[in-house]
């Protein structure tokens, strides 16, 4: 938060301890990725859901939206994660995650308007986590206490694979150098799994 009680998104420098940039953005930031082009791509809640994408370099910020507004999330975006191919996963408080093509951006009134791949849905509760997986797959994590693994290729939209074992939320999810994968959950647990399709 800004001085002003604004929220916003800080650059900083880490050898030097402090802050370069703040950039005032419309909404809280819950979740953030770094795009391959430098930009920051997050996730917000309040006042409404939405995503945002974020030059630091320009001090540039556009809402993200779907091009129908019937893509875009219904509930708060918990978790983002960025994918091959100019394209990003977002999870979310309305048991969805949304694969998005940032390649065609259309800028429209201060927003970027992108196409929605992928409208995957499966779990029980809200989505809380996700992470990118070699293969043009995900896994994600809920508050249904499950991962799941989905192929969000071209052709794909489907769920693989549904991991069970978690006694509580699953509230965040990674990637280990050697394809694992491994996740944390409310039940004050760490999983390793391995066997991802």
């Amino acid at each position: 938060w800004r001085e002003d009680g604004l929220p916003s998104v800080k650059v900083w420098d880490v050898a030097e301890g402090r802050c370069r940039r703040s950039i005032t953005v419309l909404g809280v930031p819950i979740c953030l990725a770094i795009l391959p082009d430098g930009r920051v791509l997050m996730g917000c809640s309040t006042p409404n859901p939405h995503m945002i994408v974020c030059d630091v370099t320009t001090n540039t910020v556009h809402d993200l939206q779907g091009v129908l507004l019937q893509q875009n999330h219904t509930g708060g975006v918990n978790a983002v994660a960025s994918l091959p191919n100019e394209r990003a996963v977002s999870a979310s408080d309305d048991r969805t995650l949304k694969v998005w093509n940032l390649a065609g951006a259309v800028s429209l009134y201060g927003s970027l308007r992108v196409q929605c791949l992928h409208t995957l849905r499966g779990h029980r509760g809200r989505v809380l986590c996700v992470a990118a997986l070699p293969r043009d797959r995900i896994v994600s994590g809920s508050r249904d206490k499950t991962l799941r693994v989905w192929d969000v290729s071209e052709g794909g939209g489907n769920c693989l694979q549904t991991m069970r074992g978690h006694t509580g939320w699953v509230n965040c999810v990674g990637l280990l150098p050697d394809g694992r994968v491994v996740s944390g959950s409310r039940d004050k647990t760490l999983k390793v799994w391995g066997c991802i399709k």
